[in-house]
């Protein structure tokens, strides 16, 4: 077993060599980082610890970014930290779940409650359209009473409009909607980072403001993307390493959303036995991970419902499938509104 690890290695060395020769930088690269995690670290889809970041005299990072559910936090360990070997997080789920409506009810809390900052990137919605959905939620509006332009519903609205209006304005909530690629996001990323590394210098926020960094999502980032002579998971790991490597060193969390192939619309498995589309690079990487479940079928789940004993899919249901430097790893029951989609915590439930 030792005797094939290091003839991979020298294979991938090898190949890295070769490469390098003929020009092609990034692929180099990427065999030689391969090559470096298969020997300072095994499998490195199996790794909790990324080598070029991981100090083992370097304390973790304060969980100062919690959510609106408490047992998800304590699942968590306390919550998400920034910077450090902390940095990274994934928030999955099959599409039409609500992976977005999950990060868009947490905002409001990061920005007004926690005082910190959030820039969101997305390749599929406007910043107007992200705004929008993080003022309707924290008004508490459905979708058709966000719509209507009835007086009972906009006091609420024009209530919540100007809470987070006020954070558009000083900068702690930007939305980038246009040049979605890892370039961009990181680029836009430094900039917020310095910008509230000065706030906090001139007393303008507090000293726990973190900036959080949300991808929405990771299998569109590569739309477009030039994969040249690389594989689709060499390219994931790359990139992953170059985020993970900025968020730990400006200090700020990074935050995934990410599909599963759980895409049956009457998916009745549990959480836990979805898996990430994509690279096992994106499980490996992220400190934390995050599995939403939420049956679709209306009709399955109101017959399910009728039985004796009600199946668990039934409920909506978040798994905590990785948390790294503490928590607790399993599935739990949750609520959700329907007509708001947001998900509440159910008190006095066990874990399944």
């Amino acid at each position: 077993m030792r005797q094939h690890a290091q003839a991979s290695t020298v294979q991938r060395l090898t190949a890295a060599l070769q490469a390098a020769s003929k020009g092609d930088l990034n692929t180099a690269q990427v065999l030689a980082q391969e090559a470096a995690e298969s020997t300072l670290l095994g499998d490195p889809a199996a790794s909790l610890r990324d080598y070029h970041a991981y100090d083992v005299d370097a304390l973790p990072e304060p969980r100062l970014i919690t959510t609106t559910l408490h047992q998800l936090n304590d699942d968590l360990g306390g919550g998400l930290g920034a910077g450090g070997t902390l940095c990274m997080s994934l928030i999955a789920a099959p599409s039409g779940v609500g992976k977005s409506t999950f990060v868009f009810q947490q905002i409001p809390h990061w920005l007004l409650t926690e005082k910190h900052w959030v820039l969101y990137a997305s390749g599929e919605m406007t910043a107007d359209y992200v705004f929008g959905q993080v003022t309707r939620l924290h008004a508490r509006l459905s979708e058709a009473q966000y719509n209507l332009r009835i007086p009972k519903f906009q006091s609420s609205l024009r209530r919540g409009n100007a809470q987070l209006r006020q954070a558009i304005e000083q900068g702690r909530f930007t939305a980038l909607d246009e040049d979605f690629t890892p370039e961009s996001i990181r680029a836009l990323a430094r900039i917020k980072a310095q910008e509230l590394k000065k706030a906090r210098e001139a007393g303008d926020a507090p000293e726990t403001a973190r900036l959080i960094v949300i991808v929405d999502n990771w299998d569109n980032l590569f739309e477009s993307y030039d994969f040249g002579k690389l594989r689709e998971d060499q390219v994931f790991q790359r990139e992953m390493q170059r985020f993970a490597r900025q968020a730990s060193e400006y200090g700020y969390h990074h935050m995934n959303l990410a599909q599963t192939n759980g895409e049956a619309e009457d998916a009745k498995g549990p959480a836990e036995a979805h898996q990430m589309q994509g690279s096992k690079k994106l499980n490996a990487k992220s400190s934390h991970q995050i599995t939403l479940y939420r049956a679709r079928d209306a009709q399955a789940v109101a017959k399910a419902l009728s039985e004796a004993h009600p199946p668990n899919w039934v409920h909506p249901q978040i798994g905590v499938r990785k948390a790294r430097g503490g928590g607790c790893c399993g599935v739990r029951r949750y609520a959700t509104d329907g007509a708001l989609g947001n998900w509440h915590d159910v008190p006095n439930h066990s874990e399944f």
